[in-house]
């Protein structure tokens, strides 16, 4: 039998399930998989404008999990991101949500997302705009992954960056170091900024959860004096090769 990750689903799932507590979108996504292209979904056929028959296939399920159905959309992804990066070096960086927001996260996904999203692009716009560093307005890609190696929940954004940007006069800038942005000043200005929409966010009401707004800023305390895990990578001669690597996850993946 050729093993691909519809199989292992069907073979494997159910018992799988017996065992474990999956969410109503896991197990929506595994179902959605295990039929992609199977008598469950109906088919449809498509014709010649004379009335010829050409062909008679299965429905697919269009689930961004399914591999059989986003080849096509990560390959457009990949070849307009490709047109849109600018001809020079590329920076990686990849901010990470600590493992005791991971909680909160469940809670509030899509708050957590945008609050994410907000205290990485206000960091970087800190950065670039700093005399010391740029600057000016580089180039940004940022995608959103929320699993690890191990498919264990690890929210983080993938930031891939331009070595240089657009000044206000609209002249191309270099910047001021190799490394464009310092690592260990990168990571205290994203974990005050996230923490200070946290915090706020706590103050509208807006967190759901178990934990009480005393206990939670409590540990949002806690968290402003712990390091978090800021990866800044080897400056890349161009963004090519990272842009490969995010299109895998950014229209496909675990959801």
């Amino acid at each position: 039998m050729k093993w691909t990750l519809q199989t292992l689903f069907q073979h494997h799932f159910p018992a799988y399930l017996a065992t474990r507590r999956c969410t109503l979108a896991q197990r929506k996504a595994a179902s959605s998989v295990m039929q992609c292209r199977t008598a469950v979904l109906g088919g449809h056929v498509q014709c010649c404008p004379e009335g010829h028959v050409q062909g008679v296939w299965y429905n697919s399920c269009r689930h961004r999990s399914c591999p059989q159905c986003n080849g096509l959309s990560t390959a457009r992804w990949l070849e307009h991101t490709e047109s849109v990066l600018l001809d020079c070096p590329h920076h990686h960086v990849i901010f990470t949500l600590p493992s005791e927001l991971h909680a909160l996260w469940q809670y509030n996904r899509a708050l957590m997302t945008d609050l994410l999203f907000e205290a990485v692009q206000a960091t970087l716009k800190t950065f670039s705009q700093d005399k010391r560093y740029l600057d000016a307005q580089p180039g940004v890609l940022m995608t959103l992954h929320t699993w690890g190696r191990d498919l264990s929940l690890h929210p983080h954004i993938h930031c891939l960056i331009s070595h240089g940007g657009l000044s206000h006069q609209g002249n191309w800038v270099t910047p001021k170091k190799h490394i464009l942005f310092p690592q260990k000043l990168l990571m205290q200005v994203y974990r005050g900024k996230l923490l200070a929409l946290l915090r706020s966010a706590i103050d509208q009401g807006v967190l759901a959860g178990t934990n009480t707004p005393a206990k939670l800023r409590s540990s949002l305390n806690r968290l402003g004096r712990k390091d978090w895990i800021v990866h800044c990578c080897k400056r890349y001669e161009h963004g090519k090769g990272v842009a490969i690597y995010l299109a895998r996850y950014v229209r496909g993946g675990p959801f």
